[in-house]
């Protein structure tokens, strides 16, 4: 009798830590549902935002800005937690702003006037953990602001205008573009960044993007003669393989990724494409799009 009292007590205490060890892996929205379930934001003609689930089904047009033909809108963000679309404008180099609305397109508002020596945005993260929205463009910096709106403020000042950022907000690091080079600096130290790596010099890194879970960074660049790639290396920058090439200009604001499935995804001749960047695969067409395309956006949760 004790003896078995004793094996159904080691069968529970088993069963227990397995239910523990499971609970903490990484949760994988794509176990939770299948790819139809997500949806990728783009917009066109730098005036209105589109969606559509990841096999391409659905397409819809969110919201219509309104902006007048010598605006641009540039960079997209979604806050799914709190139903939020982020996105900035820029009115042809004369002035920058960012604004929010909800997921079905209204209440549109503008939040942030990034007119703080940027007339230009590159791109911007949102830091959904604090509540930070970050940035680049133009100017000779990286900024940030709370995503309620409020005065910007330079956490890192570069050489070269950045044309991309990338964070890493559980361990408190902010990689970007700088030139041929990217660095990496402390989220909260306004300080000098390290260099991650150099860029062969006949090209300009221009979108990051990380994948903390498999220890890489993948980023696109370009050449004078307006050739693209598509490259990864480790976070340390060793080990880097292109993966990607293309005798055009691939736009450094079109570009998200899936660290998961290990999928990269960015606009080339009006279609958004995907590549496995684990297995380092072959390019896929997703959907078609009828537009010029400056921004994409990836939502994963379900």
């Amino acid at each position: 009798m004790r003896t078995n009292i004793l094996f159904l007590f080691s069968i529970t205490l088993l069963l227990i830590i397995l239910l523990i060890v499971t609970s903490c892996s990484d949760f994988n929205p794509l176990e939770a549902g299948g790819i139809g379930d997500f949806m990728i934001y783009w917009n066109e003609s730098y005036s209105s935002i589109h969606r559509a689930h990841l096999d391409g089904t659905s397409s819809e047009k969110v919201l219509d800005t309104g902006f007048s033909s010598d605006s641009y809108m540039r960079c997209i963000a979604v806050d799914k937690k709190n139903d939020k679309l982020y996105f900035a404008r820029d009115n042809d180099g004369s002035s920058a702003y960012i604004y929010k609305a909800n997921l079905d397109g209204t209440g549109m508002e503008e939040i942030i006037d990034a007119n703080i020596g940027l007339y230009s945005f590159y791109n911007m993260e949102l830091d959904l953990v604090n509540n930070v929205i970050y940035w680049c463009g133009s100017g000779l910096a990286i900024y940030k602001c709370s995503m309620d709106g409020g005065t910007p403020i330079n956490i890192h000042s570069t050489v070269n205008p950045s044309y991309d950022i990338a964070l890493d907000v559980s361990n408190g690091y902010i990689y970007y573009t700088d030139g041929y080079n990217i660095k990496k600096g402390v989220l909260s130290d306004p300080g000098d960044a390290d260099n991650v790596f150099s860029s062969d010099l006949s090209y300009e890194p221009l979108r990051l993007f990380l994948d903390l879970r498999n220890n890489k960074i993948i980023w696109s660049d370009w050449d004078d003669n307006g050739n693209s790639r598509i490259n990864k290396a480790n976070l340390d920058g060793t080990s880097q393989i292109e993966l990607y090439s293309i005798a055009m200009f691939i736009s450094g604001k079109t570009f998200t990724g899936d660290s998961f499935e290990q999928q990269i995804y960015w606009i080339e001749n009006q279609e958004i494409k995907g590549l496995n960047y684990g297995d380092n695969g072959s390019a896929v067409t997703l959907l078609s799009v009828s537009s010029s395309v400056d921004a994409l956006f990836l939502d994963l949760l379900p």
